[in-house]
């Protein structure tokens, strides 16, 4: 589990080796980059966009080789964008929404590793703050803000690039995280004029979001991954699990303290779910 970049380190990059239990420091990013996004693809880590800590929105890209140990430029995105969501599906890599330094987006670019295409007419809201996730191979753009705190949810065909609602959450929130366990997604806490603690189950064949078990602590601009039976997530940084098959879908901010995280994994800086 990769922790890349965020306001405490800037280009500090940590890999989390769960069987050692312990976080090991791995190469720095190129350059100094927060609020940005991450995926994997075909077995090596993107860090995507963001800011700088100079008030420069980024549309650059950044690729790590675990095998090489190494960083390099990767093709920049089509526009610049912070506070963004982004997804995994079918082999691509699709950034979603954010804020462009000016203005909130609904725009979706795809990166198929070699270039970056926009897709569809976008969402039907601009969403920044949105949290995505891959479900069945379809993408769901879940909450954000667009003027308001939002509590809808889009999906889309990445065949078609057609945006559709589904069930709204029972919450608002953006600043938030969404997580793919078990053939449902999970949003976890966010913001709505305070911190929020609560979690949310989507199940897409009832087409419904469920309250489950709150986290043992508020949190905004987190970071969730996904192992095999359980899901762990980790305040104030992108965290990034690997392999592929395994997802996140939040940028973090890195507001909370970055260290303290790292350190005090096992206590209330990083938790733990299982549905088992």
């Amino acid at each position: 589990m990769f922790a890349i970049g965020g306001i405490g380190g800037g280009s500090d990059v940590e890999a989390y080796d769960f069987h050692a239990a312990k976080w090991n420091q791995m190469p720095s990013l190129p350059s100094r980059r927060y609020d940005l996004g991450a995926a994997t693809l075909n077995g090596k880590v993107y860090a995507i966009g963001g800011e700088d800590g100079r008030g420069n929105i980024l549309e650059t890209v950044d690729v790590f080789d675990p095998f090489a140990q190494n960083w390099a430029s990767a093709p920049n995105m089509k526009y610049k964008r912070e506070y963004f969501g982004v997804g995994v599906s079918d082999g691509k890599i699709y950034v979603i929404g954010g804020w462009s330094g000016s203005q909130r987006l609904n725009s979706v670019e795809m990166f198929d590793g070699e270039r970056w295409t926009d897709i569809g007419q976008g969402m039907n809201k601009k969403r920044w703050g949105v949290a995505a996730g891959v479900l069945n191979g379809n993408i769901y753009a879940v909450g954000g803000y667009d003027g308001k705190v939002l509590k809808t949810v889009e999906k889309m065909n990445p065949a078609t690039g057609v945006w559709g609602s589904v069930a709204s959450m029972n919450t608002a929130t953006h600043a938030h995280c969404v997580a793919v366990l078990d053939g449902k997604l999970y949003a976890i806490g966010g913001y709505d004029g305070g911190v929020l603690k609560s979690v949310e189950i989507y199940d897409p064949d009832l087409d419904r979001w469920t309250f489950v078990a709150d986290l043992n602590n508020p949190r905004e601009y987190a970071g969730a991954g996904t192992g095999i039976k359980s899901m762990s997530l980790v305040v104030g940084l992108v965290v990034l699990s690997i392999p592929p098959t395994s997802t996140i879908h939040k940028p973090g901010y890195g507001r909370s303290c970055r260290q303290k995280c790292l350190q005090a994994m096992l206590s209330h800086y990083f938790e733990c779910f299982s549905n088992k």
